[in-house]
């Protein structure tokens, strides 16, 4: 018998048969009939599959990383980061956030200012290289390395710009200062020397947020 030939002995049975292949294939997908490849996931379990998008969170679907490993979106209620089981993270949300924004680099653009001086100025920056625009404390100092180990010969004037920042405190004549930034977080500092000196200029910001305050008048904090 060929297969042509037993197609034609189903001749009128066309629906039966349809049925028939429809069971077979939902027996397969499901696992209880001759399985698919070895296959054992059931269908519900398959459809998580269903609209997941490389490096982007589906509800209640299988996440997979985009290309670069990433994903959009992780909701977890215990993290463990390094090697094997790793270690708990512990530290909240909110005591996380409170980093955002932090002081964690500096920008430094220099040119020349009036006769033998030059003038830096200097940009408190967040760790995405963005300027942050609140009034920052910079401790400032001059040295003769680049790595700013080894503080220079003192220059004629070392500080602040005229409305460029404010002097809180000069640590060490001519060589280091405590600065506070304007609020945009920037301050220029001049450097003056006849001899036209080589020198380093370094920064480094103190972490934390400016926090204020209220107004404190005769009427609500002094005594009487």
């Amino acid at each position: 018998m060929t297969i042509q030939s037993a197609f034609d002995g189903l001749a009128g049975q066309e629906q039966e048969v349809k049925n028939a292949l429809a069971d077979t294939l939902d027996a397969a997908i499901t696992g209880q009939g001759v399985g698919l490849n070895g296959v054992t996931a059931t269908a519900a379990e398959l459809n998580y599959n269903d609209t997941a998008s490389p490096g982007t969170a589906v509800a209640s679907k299988t996440l997979v990383l985009g290309t670069d490993k990433e994903a959009s979106e992780i909701h977890a209620v215990r993290l463990f980061m390094g090697a094997g089981a790793g270690v708990e993270v512990t530290t909240t949300a909110a005591e996380l956030n409170m980093l955002d924004g932090l002081p964690g680099l500096i920008g430094f653009a220099t040119s020349p200012g009036a006769t033998n001086a030059a003038d830096t100025t200097i940009t408190v920056q967040n760790a995405a290289g963005a300027a942050i625009a609140e009034a920052s404390l910079v401790l400032v100092w001059l040295s003769s390395d680049a790595s700013g180990y080894v503080l220079a010969t003192a220059m004629d004037t070392f500080a602040v710009k005229s409305a460029e920042g404010t002097l809180m405190a000069s640590l060490t004549a001519n060589k280091v200062l405590l600065v506070l930034t304007k609020s945009t977080g920037l301050c220029t500092i001049t450097t003056t020397d006849a001899g036209k000196a080589a020198f380093y200029i370094n920064a480094m910001p103190l972490l934390g947020h400016t926090i204020s305050t209220g107004t404190i008048t005769a009427g609500t904090a002094y005594g009487a």
